[in-house]
């Protein structure tokens, strides 16, 4: 059953003074809590028509990838029409729908799973005898509804196809208030407060690596292995991270590399708690095999999964099984623990959970960075998961040390390692001259970005594959000046960032020996087989030579 959500976001809140979808009540804002509600109780696809302030609107709700339809006469016209613009669009993309407006955002998850499962052309909420939203509708209704021009709006619609909704009793006396004025919003938030619940932080965290023996890596469902030594370097910045985070436990699943992870962070302190159903999916034939006997096996198979990455192993636990298993035993674990809470669980279960909460398609779960040690971090307020921090590791830049450990464990050639360590050499002396005249520079960012920059030197567009890489491995500063290392935004050109220190100091460095501009060009130019590869090379040369000269004119010396 494909189950969508229609919301309508394109008016003036002209009558309230300040822009609805904005306003809040407890940690979320109405327009977040109607969003987190119909994506928990089942909507996949959440189409939100705007209007005034839609960019504004577009901003605050990124996070959650909702599909926008603009109303461009949204000042004349009513939420009937707002209605059809989104009708039209869902009309062949769901089996059901739910139609409300952003202002209505007191129900729960549990009304939405509630209508959702009635089998009703129409139906909504109803409390002490009046009607209330979200509002059912079978997607056989819409052509009918659109065909409508009388009065009466949506319930017009019905009523001249003789439609009457299905009242479903609830006790939840928040699906009839929604907030026109300012006297209505102050009783949305007396009856909010009756039943708030103090926000929470729960962190989902991916435990840190395992312990391979050969190091080769492994598929890994139900295979319980130990942590490794990297692992437990990992193990302890958790622990350091996590010691002003005032969490009450500690919760894993039952597998030693969870567990093993649980323990460092509770750093004897805290208790920690195994959890049933918190388990990787299980991978059937492929568990415990590296990937290069898998391809070797199952070689048709292999190579469908790496188009098709919901495809289930032989004997493997079928996606929406596994998300349902984990998901329940999550939700479930933070209805019946109170504080702050951490949770220790595995890559997979993590990205379908993350896929759920932020609207993403499931087949791009392997999108979601989870390495190794992965933060996730949530805002928990009266059973909304609001996620904050998405796959993050606990420092936001590596050290030198585990900069080569990621150079070398990505594959990274010894001759481009001992260029990019002459490259962060260098780029450490430019950092210097400009810090020491009040530039304002991350070094330490700076020199893992210049370390990394090359850490896809060998794949087609390797800067923004490399920075793609480190975003995937959880340091997405690190993506910025690593994706414009060949090529300088404007305004690095205007201010020395960390952007113009490692694009400069790669075009002073030829290998592993410093060298000048003329020298670095002159040689790559023979490389420049067509014109437009001569055109890039050109603008890079022009580029370096400009961040050579604002450097040079910012600390008042020559580079060379």
């Amino acid at each position: 059953m494909n189950c969508a959500a229609l919301i309508a976001a394109a008016g003036l809140s002209s009558r309230m003074g300040n822009y609805k979808p904005l306003l809040k009540l407890g940690e979320l804002t109405l327009a977040e809590r109607t969003v987190l509600a119909l994506r928990q109780g089942g909507c996949r696809e959440i189409v939100i028509i705007t209007g005034h302030n839609a960019d504004q609107l577009k901003e605050h709700l990124q996070a959650f990838n909702p599909t926008y339809i603009h109303n461009k006469n949204y000042a004349a016209t009513k939420m009937f029409d707002s209605a059809k613009l989104g009708l039209s669009y869902l009309k062949n993309r769901c089996d059901k729908l739910l139609f409300l407006p952003i202002d209505t955002p007191l129900f729960s998850e549990n009304i939405v799973k509630q209508l959702l499962a009635c089998q009703a052309q129409a139906a909504v909420p109803c409390y002490r005898g009046k009607a209330g939203h979200p509002l059912l509708l079978d997607a056989s209704l819409i052509n009918k509804i659109l065909d409508y021009d009388g009065a009466g709006g949506m319930y017009g619609a019905l009523q001249n196809i003789g439609c009457n909704p299905c009242l479903l009793q609830t006790d939840e006396q928040g699906v009839t208030v929604d907030a026109d004025t300012p006297e209505e919003f102050a009783q949305m938030r007396a009856l909010y407060m009756q039943k708030a619940a103090p926000a929470r932080q729960i962190y989902l965290i991916r435990h840190c690596r395992p312990d391979f023996g050969d190091g080769q890596m492994l598929c890994l469902g139900k295979t319980d292995l130990p942590l490794g030594k990297q692992g437990e370097l990992e193990a302890k910045e958790l622990r350091d991270y996590f010691k002003n985070k005032n969490l009450s436990a500690v919760y894993s699943s039952d597998l030693s590399r969870s567990l093993g992870t649980a323990k460092f962070i509770a750093d004897e302190q805290l208790p920690v708690f195994t959890t049933p159903n918190l388990h990787e999916l299980d991978c059937g034939e492929w568990d415990g095999l590296n990937f290069s006997q898998i391809k070797q096996d199952y070689p048709e198979l292999y190579a469908q999964r790496g188009e098709n990455p919901l495809l289930t192993p032989p004997g493997g636990e079928q996606i929406a099984d596994g998300l349902n298993r984990f998901s329940s035993a999550f939700f479930r674990l933070l209805e019946q623990t109170e504080g702050n809470i951490a949770v220790i669980a595995h890559a997979s279960v993590n990205r379908l959970l993350l896929c759920r909460q932020l609207g993403i398609a499931y087949n791009l779960f392997r999108k979601i960075p989870q390495p190794y040690a992965a933060i996730n971090s949530f805002c928990y307020q009266d059973g909304l998961l609001k996620p904050l921090l998405v796959g993050v590791k606990a420092t936001p830049v590596p050290s030198f040390k585990h900069s080569l450990f990621l150079l070398q464990d990505y594959g990274t050639p010894q001759k481009v390692i001992e260029h990019t360590i002459a490259v962060c050499r260098k780029a450490q002396q430019l950092a210097d001259i400009c810090i020491a005249k009040g530039v304002p520079l991350d070094k330490e960012l700076l020199t893992a970005a210049a370390l990394l920059h090359d850490i896809a030197r060998v794949k087609p567009h390797h800067a923004q594959t490399g920075a793609e890489v480190l975003r995937q491995a959880g340091y997405p500063a690190l993506s910025a000046p690593i994706a414009s290392h060949h090529n300088l935004l404007p305004e690095d050109l205007i201010n020395i960032t960390e952007n113009t220190i490692v694009f400069l100091a790669d075009k002073l460095v030829q290998e592993n020996r410093e060298c000048t501009l003329e020298q670095r060009f002159g040689k790559s130019q023979d490389k420049c087989l067509d014109e437009a590869a001569n055109n890039a090379h050109k603008t890079r040369y022009e580029q370096a030579l400009a961040a050579k000269a604002l450097i040079e004119r910012i600390s008042g010396q020559k580079l060379y």
